[in-house]
């Protein structure tokens, strides 16, 4: 994880994307904390984040919250902004803490998901990863249990060849290609 010191962070730019603005502002002051010198905007539902990733084209991350009105599945958020911004990093923060569909948010191109229940400072935590260049996946979906009781059997054979891509510390760019 790199170390992050004061000003490092001048030019990113991060949208956190929430309908609770109680959730928002808490992530965004948390943001502005732990990554000192970004700018931080915030939106309530996917139509608001698209505009503004429209007028703010230097956005670099991306906090998703999976269940927004409108949205006809949980991941239509992540697959729309990835469809739109490849390049974006989208950090995934659900309430909802089902372990296939954090899979498949990862699977989707998440740059990570964390579950609301997280502490801050797992938050925090992989904000540094994400920034990074790496991919957070929370220690729950390290300890998936297969039907075997090989943790791994549940991950397909690419989300193996991920997985072992992130434990060598290669970012996120190299694993896509």
């Amino acid at each position: 994880m790199a170390v992050v010191s004061v000003g490092e962070h001048d030019q990113l730019h991060v949208l956190v994307v929430d309908d609770h603005a109680i959730v928002r502002e808490g992530v965004a002051q948390l943001v502005a904390r732990e990554l000192p010198g970004c700018r931080v905007t915030s939106a309530c539902s996917l139509d608001e984040a698209d505009a503004l990733l429209g007028v703010h084209r230097d956005c670099g991350l991306v906090i998703l919250d999976l269940h927004l009105p409108r949205l006809a599945h949980p991941l239509e958020g992540l697959r729309r902004l990835r469809a739109r911004n490849p390049l974006l990093a989208v950090l995934v923060l659900s309430g909802d803490e089902d372990t296939a569909l954090a899979l498949q948010a990862l699977r989707e191109g998440a740059a990570g998901f964390v579950p609301k229940s997280s502490r801050t400072a797992v938050l925090a935590g992989a904000l540094q990863i994400v920034i990074a260049g790496d991919c957070y996946v929370p220690p729950s979906l390290m300890q998936v249990q297969g039907s075997a009781g090989d943790p791994l059997a549940a991950l397909t054979p690419r989300q193996r060849d991920v997985l072992r891509q992130l434990i060598d510390g290669k970012a996120n760019k190299e694993i896509a290609r």
